[in-house]
This record gives structure tokens, C-alpha cells and sequence, in this order.
């Protein structure tokens, strides 16, 4: 077997999973272009519900809307013939962010490293063209890409995701989740009465050492 990383052992090492479309990168904009929708005419989610945008953009008369998805434009590092020009850009100050995120669990966290792995699912045409633009863009970040979209059974210490049914599942499933703000999403961290949902500001690139600390606390791993 291969191993582009060493192997490091699990044992006092805390682990962030990072989801990546609308997440780490706007792929929604793009998607919304692509179908000819646009953002005031998305449905608005009920609290807590996992809302699927497929099968509304059928009714709105999108003919296969996943078909946008299987196109490895979407992740093409370098124009040639590319829908958005921004689709390929990560979200502005997400390294910033992420090593903020790290100082803040190093002092705050009884572990002796913190790794990160992208958890995300993908079509098989554009796959590759998903983790190329990971490395290009985070690569001496990311210590592993895991492709699942059952990612409550992934082994993280804290999920940051924008996904309602991912945060549902991996709520119960105990684990701690970073939503981020989605008009696809109306997560309630209150209702939900678990301590393991948080929501960050949707400047959340802007975070600091003080606000992430709050954050951890809120999710219980503080």
C-alpha cells in the first residue's frame, strides 16, 4: 500500500473532518447558474430538516440536476472552459482559519497533534478532479481525503460541515459538529438539546483564538 504521509498512530492526536462543497468552496453559486435558479427562489428549510435540492429543481423543470456534478469542470484548477471563474477558489482565509483552529486546540485540548481530513462524497467522473484542487490549494494541510457520504461513520473528533443530514447523523452518533451557515439549512442548537451542534458566523474565516475556544466549549470538547 502506498502512503503519500506517513503513518501516524490515532492515539492523542485530535482529529477535524472538512467538508468541502459549500463548506470550503462555494459550489452552490455555480450549480444555481448552471440550472438557472436563483438563490430567492430556494425553498426555505424547516428547522432541522434535511433538504435534498434535487428533486426541486426537477419540479422547477432541471432535467437531471446531478448531471452538473458529474462534469470534472466543476473542479478544474485552470479555465479552459470553466462555468465561473470562482468556482475553483477556495473560500477566502479558510488557512488562516485552519490554523487558527489548530493553535486553539493544542492549547485547549489535552492532545499532542491535530490532523485534518477531508470527508466528502463524491461522483466517480469528477473524484480526482475534487482531490486535485485540494492539494493544489490545501495540500500541506490535509493529512488524508476520505470519499463517503456516511460520514458519521468516520473516525473524527469534529466535523465542520454544512449539511443538516450530516450534522443529524452525526449528532447521533455522538460527535460534535461545526455547521456552517447554508441557505439549504435552519439547524436549531438549542432544540436539539445535545451540545454537540454549533454554528459558526458566516464570516467564520475571520475566527479567532477566543471565539474558537467558545466554540469547542459549546460542543462540549472544552
Amino acid at each position: 500500500m502506498y502512503h503519500k504521509k506517513s503513518v501516524s498512530l490515532r492515539e492523542r492526536t485530535f482529529v477535524v473532518g472538512l467538508d468541502v462543497d459549500l463548506t470550503m468552496f462555494d459550489s452552490l453559486t455555480p450549480w444555481l447558474e448552471w440550472a438557472g435558479i436563483s438563490y430567492d427562489q430556494l425553498p426555505v428549510p424547516e428547522r432541522d430538516e434535511a433538504l435534498d435540492l434535487a428533486p426541486f429543481m426537477e419540479k422547477m423543470g432541471v432535467k437531471d440536476p446531478l448531471s452538473f456534478w458529474k462534469d470534472p469542470s466543476v473542479y478544474w484548477l485552470e479555465g479552459v472552459t470553466p462555468l465561473n471563474p470562482k468556482q475553483r477558489r477556495l473560500v477566502s482565509g479558510i488557512s488562516m482559519f485552519l490554523s487558527e483552529l489548530r493553535g486553539a486546540i493544542l492549547d485547549w485540548v489535552d492532545c499532542a497533534d491535530v490532523k485534518f481530513i477531508v470527508v466528502s462524497s463524491c461522483f466517480p467522473e469528477h473524484e480526482t478532479a475534487k482531490w486535485n484542487l485540494i492539494d493544489a490549494r490545501l495540500g500541506s494541510t490535509i493529512d488524508a481525503k476520505i470519499s463517503t457520504s456516511a460520514k458519521h461513520h468516520v473516525d473524527f473528533d469534529l466535523i465542520i460541515d454544512d449539511s443538516m443530514g450530516v450534522a443529524l447523523n452525526c449528532i447521533r452518533a455522538g460527535k460534535p459538529v461545526w455547521m456552517v451557515p447554508s441557505p439549504l439549512a435552519n439547524p436549531s442548537p438549542g432544540s436539539l438539546a445535545t451540545g454537540l451542534l454549533a454554528v459558526l458566523p458566516k464570516e467564520f474565516a475571520q475566527l479567532r483564538a477566543h471565539d474558537l475556544k467558545a466554540l469547542l466549549r459549546q460542543v462540549g470538547i472544552v
